[in-house]
């Protein structure tokens, strides 16, 4: 069993590619020590029938607003209306302004959990956006709105493609990128439960919150820099 649940951490985590600060093994086997959800039926029949078939933009919103209502359970939570655009952030040297297409919402805490940045479908979302002045790539800009509303999980989606990023209040965080054509395939089905288990309501709302999604990022990056402490002070022993 624990041969198994090392060869699916490594293959989900290698898939979506993280890069800086992420979560870590360990505390993901401390979160999910009899592995990730179960995928619901209901969820994995629809898939075929939800996924777009066009490169129409409309398309794309409905799978992606599908995948955050109904897949993650986010339902009424997901708001796209006026409580998402006014998570915006004025960039006045480059006589522009960005904000939020959508949210998680959390009415107890009177704020976003999540903020999310959509671009067009094919958009590079780790390179600046062609025809723009200011440099900055749709990652970047979701890191910077986030930080300036103290919000802690960003997404950027070009509706195939969910980037999902961690922004600490302090320290460059990181991010990973789930390419959504894998959630179709059944040998990669760990990839959606991986997505789901993480990112689902019950991650934010149904457990304490010492489990919640924000906790796993910031355990995991005590522990990341524990390693790195670890290993300077080995290094100048050495030396």
């Amino acid at each position: 069993m624990k041969a198994r649940r090392r060869t699916e951490d490594a293959t989900w985590l290698r898939l979506i590619e993280p890069e800086g600060q992420f979560l870590t093994t360990p505390v993901l086997r401390q979160a999910f020590p009899q592995g990730f959800d179960t995928l619901p039926n209901a969820i994995r029949d629809a898939l075929q029938d939800r996924y777009p078939a066009t490169d129409d933009e409309s398309a794309w919103d409905a799978w992606l607003h599908w995948l955050l209502r109904s897949a993650l359970g986010w339902g009424e939570r997901f708001r796209t209306d006026e409580a998402a655009t006014r998570y915006s952030l004025a960039i006045p040297e480059h006589a522009l302004e960005i904000h939020a297409d959508a949210i998680l919402d959390d009415p107890e805490r009177g704020k976003a959990r999540v903020l999310l940045l959509r671009f067009p479908h094919g958009t590079p979302l780790e390179k600046r956006i062609a025809g723009e002045r200011w440099n900055a790539s749709p990652l970047d800009r979701a890191a910077q709105l986030c930080r300036a509303h103290d919000v802690r999980i960003g997404i950027v989606t070009d509706g195939e493609r969910i980037a999902t990023l961690w922004v600490p209040a302090n320290g460059p965080g990181g991010h990973a990128t789930w390419e959504t054509t894998l959630f179709l395939e059944s040998a990669e089905r760990e990839v959606l439960r991986a997505f789901l288990s993480l990112f689902g309501a019950a991650r934010f709302f149904g457990v304490a919150e010492k489990e919640q999604i924000e906790a796993l990022f910031e355990e995991s990056e005590r522990k990341q820099s524990e390693v790195t402490d670890r290993l300077g002070y080995q290094v100048r022993q050495a030396v």
